[in-house]
């Protein structure tokens, strides 16, 4: 456990920090927006540069609908999206998927220091598991949990709040890294501290309810230290 109190370190104990997926430990925001605007285009819809904050931290199954409905189109039209929508996506992160920096020093310092991992994502299970063995970091996590595991995708906080059941810790002692708005509430929602990772897909303001805020994950190294 760590506790700190001055500038932007802890005044609270952390026995366990959980990680959303896409856009934390994964950079696939980008792919998923890209894949939304380009499915949307293919049915004559032009999705606006607000819309991203609709889609990052999202899945699918919850944006497409929501702006499917905007433009008032048909259930069958909402498929074809979703189909193409999933396809350009696979294609996508087969070839520009990366871990985004700091990833393989922060997790293994984690572990060393005896702070318990757990991943809490909106992705499938299916995509949760490429993720992991793709980049060589399931071994770090001690709970995965996916929107397979609950009825509520973020921003609901359900999948935090299992994770603390999961986990047999109070929600106080766990620190939750996000990089969007949706993430931000959910962790907030289950009584958890929030640390926001800075991004390019989503504005500062709409990350702004989070506890602490960083440019890197390497910089958690020093928040927990």
């Amino acid at each position: 456990m760590v506790t700190h109190d001055s500038g932007q370190r802890l005044c609270f104990s952390v026995s366990a920090v959980a990680f959303d997926l896409d856009g934390v430990l994964v950079d696939t925001e980008a792919i998923n927006v890209r894949a939304a605007y380009e499915a949307f285009s293919s049915s004559g819809c032009a999705l606006a540069a607000s819309d991203r904050t609709s889609i990052v931290g999202r899945h699918p199954d919850d944006y497409v609908p929501l702006l499917a409905a905007r433009f008032g189109l048909s259930s069958d039209v909402e498929r074809q999206i979703r189909a193409r929508q999933n396809e350009t996506y696979i294609r996508l992160w087969s070839r520009d998927a990366r871990a985004r920096d700091g990833v393989e020093k922060v997790l293994p310092w984690l572990c060393q220091r005896g702070f318990r991992l757990a991943l809490a994502t909106s992705a499938g299970r299916g995509h949760a598991r490429r993720c992991l063995e793709r980049f060589e970091i399931d071994r770090f996590f001690e709970i995965v949990l996916t929107k397979d595991d609950v009825a509520r995708r973020k921003p609901d906080p359900e999948i935090y709040l299992l994770a603390v059941r999961r986990l047999g810790i109070d929600a106080a002692s766990l620190l939750i890294v996000e990089d969007s708005e949706h993430g931000v509430v959910a962790a907030r929602g289950a009584g958890a501290r929030c640390v926001a990772l800075a991004t390019s897909h989503t504005p500062p303001e709409k990350i702004a309810a989070a506890d602490f805020f960083v440019d890197s994950l390497a910089e958690l190294i020093e928040l927990l230290s």
